[in-house]
């Protein structure tokens, strides 16, 4: 029981120390909200997929 409990210990504080599991948010950033109209227009063009996969490579390089 008590390895078990050092082991969980251990595990924890590796993540903790490594950064595993760390969300990475900006926190000048909050939530933005756009007209309807404009959201809409925006996901209905062609490339709006490719944007959103340049936008996410650049916010998070190893994907």
């Amino acid at each position: 029981m008590m390895k078990n409990i050092l082991i969980y210990l251990f595990l924890l504080l590796s993540f903790s120390f490594f950064g595993c599991g760390q969300f990475n948010a900006s926190p000048s950033t909050g939530p933005i909200f756009t007209d309807p109209a404009v959201k809409l227009a925006e996901l209905s063009r062609q490339d709006f997929t490719l944007k959103l996969y340049y936008e996410a490579i650049a916010r998070e390089p190893r994907l």
